[in-house]
């Protein structure tokens, strides 16, 4: 199994607002995707810490976690027609976006 995490960081105009919206259009996609074994949506929900203190992490706002089966499922996935329209909409409130799979 494949586990692709992704954190979003958005941009800080409207960011709360942005972050209901994004929550919501990933959660629309949730059994809508081929090859997904598991799926997981969420916000940030802590207090952050202040930024600069030795050690804490940069923390980002959504989490979406993807389980496949394989990896040939994993490397399809962001070809794929939902994935692509999902990018497109939400490019205009995502500042940068990190990613890693894992086994």
């Amino acid at each position: 199994m494949i586990k692709h995490v992704s954190i979003f960081f958005l941009k800080d105009e409207n960011k709360e607002e942005n972050k209901k919206s994004l929550v919501k259009m990933l959660e629309q996609f949730e059994g809508k995707l081929e090859n997904i074994t598991e799926y997981q949506v969420g916000s940030d929900c802590m207090k952050r810490p202040p930024k600069g203190l030795p050690g804490v992490p940069e923390f980002g706002d959504v989490m979406q976690l993807i389980g496949f089966k394989n990896e040939a499922d994993a490397s399809s996935y962001a070809m794929l027609p939902a994935h692509v329209e999902l990018m497109k909409l939400s490019e205009s409130m995502i500042e940068r976006v990190v990613a890693i799979d894992i086994q």
